[in-house]
């Protein structure tokens, strides 16, 4: 009977090890699932806060903050200064944020310095919920919606709001008050498997008009170059 009942433990520890490891891909899948659905969220929010930024300012922002009634800071200097994320504070309801932080210091300054470990909900991760760093970047440069020059205005998109590309969940993560955009090279497209979180065969992208799709890695650099260019003339097509 003892040697009955062993059998039967170790029997019982066995199928209980498979059964974990039956449901181990489907709570995996349970949590890439609500996770993705976290990011949608973030990014159809900060899609809002551009269009409302858009609307009020009569452009998009900026990929680094123009301190107002300043000369235009040069592109050698944008390293050091804050990024696009902080100019969508107030349209994301966090004012009080962005009222204590001075736009015309650097990301590093005595005052903006301590804001760089607060986290913001909009710009968080769903996978390291306490990392105040974020996956949430645009390209830029000429060519782009966020050019070294003028801003754009939504209207003066000719490939269409529904193909040109604002914001990218990269798979680098990069301090959320810091400029640490990703600079486009038309001659050499960004390699769509380094977007995205790492271990997801998918990445999301915010969109102009406001949509928010996830695409996957695998596609061609060709096409995430298309979508990235808001006057490029392609035939925008993510799918390929």
């Amino acid at each position: 009977m003892a040697i009955a009942g062993t059998v039967l433990s170790v029997a019982s520890i066995a199928l209980f090890g498979v059964a974990v490891a039956l449901l181990l891909p489907a709570v995996r899948k349970v949590r890439e699932a609500s996770s993705r659905m976290v990011v949608s969220n973030n990014l159809k929010q900060i899609g809002i806060a551009m269009h409302n930024h858009e609307d009020t300012m009569t452009h998009l922002p900026s990929p680094v903050v123009q301190p107002p009634l300043a000369p235009p800071v040069p592109e050698s200097e944008w390293g050091s200064r804050l990024s696009w994320r902080v100019e969508m504070l107030p349209y994301i309801e966090e004012g009080a944020v962005y009222n204590q932080m001075n736009l015309g210091q650097p990301w590093d300054s005595a005052q903006n310095k301590p804001f760089a470990t607060q986290q913001i909900r909009t710009y968080s991760d769903p996978d390291t919920k306490s990392d105040p760093d974020t996956r949430y970047r645009v390209f830029y440069g000429p060519g782009t919606a966020f050019p070294l020059t003028e801003p754009l205005r939504l209207s003066e998109i000719g490939d269409g709001t529904s193909n040109t590309m604002l914001v990218v969940e990269s798979g680098e993560k990069v301090t959320w008050t810091r400029f640490a955009e990703i600079k486009f090279d038309p001659n050499n497209p960004p390699d769509p498997t380094t977007m995205g979180r790492p271990g997801l065969s998918t990445f999301t992208v915010l969109f102009a008009d406001g949509s928010v799709r996830s695409h996957r890695k695998s596609m061609n650099p060709q096409a995430l170059k298309a979508a990235i260019t808001p006057n490029g003339g392609e035939v925008v097509n993510l799918d390929e």
